[in-house]
């Protein structure tokens, strides 16, 4: 999980690692100035995790890499000792059950698998969008995402990635995906900081239309229901531009 400055967040996300039961937890610490590294060792103590939890600070520079959060969580994945990774953000709060979907990667052609949450407080907006959601096979696996670190190795290739700006979740989610199978699984999780961004919604219509094939008439629906008009111009955008 990396964290920059989450002090007011690591209370209510870190715990909710921890119920879950993993075999380890790795905190990527970047460029933190707030008591983020105190509250998180008061945690895991609370918690009697020392000895399975990795705390690690991060103060260089990403050079090479476009965005850093797709330094950081490579970073965090190499040190990872086991092979079913559970990656995830200091503002996602875990539905406990997620350890029992995890388990969906036992099967041997999966190797990818995206969780669906809500986001919170819960307005006509969010709950609209976790509806248009449910009737897509496409999770966003924004943040919250669990896979196999020997199918991650063999395809996402670091030299490509490093030359992304954006998505790096639907890169890592791409590159699996072409030799393996992905799921998606619902949960009760809760992200606590959903973003309204014109450019973050700009390019997620783009990535509706080129990697999760959202028909049109799905896609009007989902931007005016959901007041994301800046999605379809993103979609419209990116359709237009396979066109020509």
């Amino acid at each position: 999980m990396p964290v920059h400055n989450e002090a007011d967040m690591l209370p209510l996300s870190l715990p909710s690692i921890y119920r879950t039961e993993p075999d380890e937890v790795i905190i990527l610490l970047d460029r933190c100035t707030d008591r983020s590294r105190e509250i998180a060792e008061k945690i895991t103590e609370h918690f009697n995790k020392e000895d399975s939890t990795k705390i690690i600070t991060i103060n260089t520079p990403h050079h090479g890499w476009k965005q850093r959060i797709a330094y950081l969580r490579r970073k965090g994945f190499r040190k990872a000792r086991n092979d079913i990774i559970l990656t995830t953000d200091a503002d996602i709060v875990l539905d406990k059950k997620i350890s029992e979907e995890i388990s969906k990667l036992e099967d041997p052609e999966i190797a990818l698998l995206g969780f669906k949450f809500y986001d919170y407080p819960f307005t006509l907006q969010t709950l609209l969008i976790r509806l248009i959601s449910n009737l897509t096979a496409f999770s966003g696996y924004a943040g919250l995402y669990a896979f196999k670190k020997k199918a991650w190795l063999e395809t996402e290739k670091m030299d490509s990635l490093r030359k992304i700006s954006s998505s790096e979740d639907t890169h890592l989610r791409l590159s699996i995906m072409k030799k393996h199978y992905s799921a998606v699984s619902n949960t009760k999780s809760l992200h606590l900081r959903p973003s309204e961004d014109r450019e973050r919604n700009f390019q997620r219509g783009m990535m509706y239309y080129n990697v999760v094939k959202l028909p049109l008439w799905l896609m009007i629906l989902y931007s005016f229901s959901t007041l994301r008009f800046t999605a379809l111009a993103g979609y419209i955008h990116a359709r237009n531009k396979a066109i020509l």
